[in-house]
C-alpha cells in the first residue's frame, strides 16, 4: 500500500475556503436529480454519465443552475463514466478518452 502524505497548501487553501463558507460546505447536490428535473433519461448503466452522451446542454445547465444558486464548487458528471461503459454503448475508447476529458469543461 502507498503512504499517504499532506499536502500542506492543498490543505491551506481548503481550509481557508471552508472559513470563507462559514466553516462547511456541501458537495453533493443531488445532480442526477436535477438532470432528470430537467427531463434527462438516465434510467441507464452509466446513469447521470449517459448525459455526455446524449444531452451534455443539459450536464451545463446543471452546473449553470447551480452557481447562479450560489454554489462555490461544482463537480463534474464523471459518477460511473468509465471508458468500459462508453465502449460498451457504441463509442471508440478515443471517443470514450474524449468524453472523460470534457467531462470536466461543460461549465
Amino acid at each position: 500500500m502507498g503512504s499517504f502524505v499532506k499536502d500542506e497548501t492543498s490543505s491551506s487553501l481548503m481550509t481557508d475556503f471552508l472559513e470563507k463558507c462559514g466553516g462547511n460546505e456541501v458537495v453533493d447536490g443531488g445532480f442526477a436529480t436535477e438532470l432528470e428535473r430537467h427531463g434527462a433519461d438516465i434510467n441507464d448503466p452509466l446513469w447521470s454519465a449517459k448525459c455526455l452522451i446524449t444531452s451534455p446542454h443539459l450536464v451545463t445547465k446543471v452546473h449553470l443552475d447551480y452557481l447562479e444558486s450560489g454554489a462555490n464548487i461544482i463537480i463534474t458528471a464523471s459518477y460511473h463514466a468509465t471508458i468500459q461503459g462508453f465502449v460498451a454503448k457504441g463509442l471508440s475508447v478515443g471517443e470514450a478518452e474524449n468524453l472523460l476529458r470534457r467531462c470536466c469543461n461543460h461549465v
